[in-house]
């Protein structure tokens, strides 16, 4: 399983521009893309949208694309140079007499940036500089998705020895309630076997925990498989839940457990922190 956060860094040169490319991972319920171009254009940002969906399932996706002309790359004083005898030209063939100062600001406004375009024909070689860095991304999410993942693992075998012990406590505790419900019949002179008999079963159906604890059980095994698998961690998310609501009903069958079932909430509350990680 992959987290959903990550990093991813490419780089690409092309006939007139350097690019470069940056891809963030951030944890979301949904897929949600955010595309950011230095040079804005609808296909190209339609394309990168399309291509994140071919790869990522799920979570907050950043994609920050930044052209550079290689026209751009002129040392900052000669373009400012060049462009203060623009200025002068200008000013003689106006006739006009300003100051030196005058004639620095204009070819500061000269200097400024100039519009770029980013052809069409240029999608498909960004396209795939950004597939490089989707490459990137992935791998980086797959390296946090496996320590998530080992972590998670521990949790449910630590919770699957829990219930080893609880399993062999359960016969135990029975026999000490059976044994006070018999006592209090004999403080109450309560001589009918019948009775005796019926209040027994009544016990032994309120402390039967024997389905929670073998449900529980499954439920660990289900995740496991999962975890080791391509699986969304909503079916996980899901497993959890169950699990929670199987704990509560054992305690509710057995107060005795209650130690023990602390112990598992704890177990799984931080399994489900760190699947809101995973993809």
């Amino acid at each position: 399983m992959q987290s959903m956060t990550g990093f991813g860094f490419a780089t690409g040169e092309l006939k007139d521009y350097n690019v470069e490319v940056y891809i963030k991972g951030l944890n979301s319920k949904n897929l949600d893309i955010n595309v950011r171009l230095s040079v804005p254009n609808v296909l190209l940002e339609f394309s990168i949208r399309e291509l994140v969906k071919e790869f990522i399932k799920r979570g907050q996706v950043q994609v920050s694309l930044n052209l550079i002309r290689k026209d751009d790359a002129i040392p900052e004083f000669e373009s400012i140079e060049k462009s203060v005898k623009l200025a002068k030209q200008l000013v003689q063939s106006l006739g006009l007499s300003v100051s030196d100062d005058s004639i620095l600001e204009l070819a500061f406004k000269l200097h400024g940036p100039r519009e770029q375009v980013i052809g069409d024909e240029l999608i498909e070689p960004i396209r795939d500089i950004v597939k490089t860095a989707l490459g990137d991304f992935i791998k980086s999410r797959q390296n946090e998705g496996r320590v998530l993942t080992k972590d998670i693992i521990q949790r449910l075998f630590t919770i699957k020895d829990i219930l080893n012990e609880v399993n062999s406590l359960k016969d135990e505790l029975y026999e000490q309630q059976k044994t006070k419900l018999l006592e209090r019949m004999a403080e109450l002179k309560i001589e009918d076997s019948n009775l005796k008999a019926g209040e027994l079963l009544i016990l032994i159906s309120r402390m039967d925990i024997e389905e929670e604890i073998t449900r529980l059980f499954s439920h660990i095994e289900q995740s496991l498989s999962l975890l080791n698998s391509q699986e969304s961690a909503r079916k996980l998310e899901f497993l959890i839940q169950e699990m929670h609501r199987e704990i509560n009903t054992m305690t509710t069958k057995m107060p005795a457990l209650s130690n023990y079932a602390v112990e598992v909430k704890t177990q799984l509350e931080r399994i489900r922190q760190q699947l809101a990680n995973l993809e």
